[in-house]
């Protein structure tokens, strides 16, 4: 099981004895979950303008530590 990727995952368990019988099936439900939030960083820029101008949105840029960037 790759436990690297977010989902629910079923394991199923069996056995077959030397005889050829089979046991119960059991399973298991495995959640892989995200709980690192994503980190939100501010580009350097002018934040105060003279009145009049146009103000030029330097933006912003995610890190996340499933998503990527």
């Amino acid at each position: 099981m790759d436990t690297g990727s977010v989902g629910t995952y079923v394991l199923t368990y069996t056995y077959i004895d030397n005889a050829g019988n089979s046991g119960n099936v059991v399973t298991r439900t495995i959640y892989i979950t995200d709980q690192t939030p994503a980190i939100i960083t501010l580009n350097a820029g002018e934040n105060t303008i003279i009145e009049g101008n146009t103000y030029s949105d330097p933006g912003a840029r995610r890190t996340d530590a499933v998503d990527g960037s």
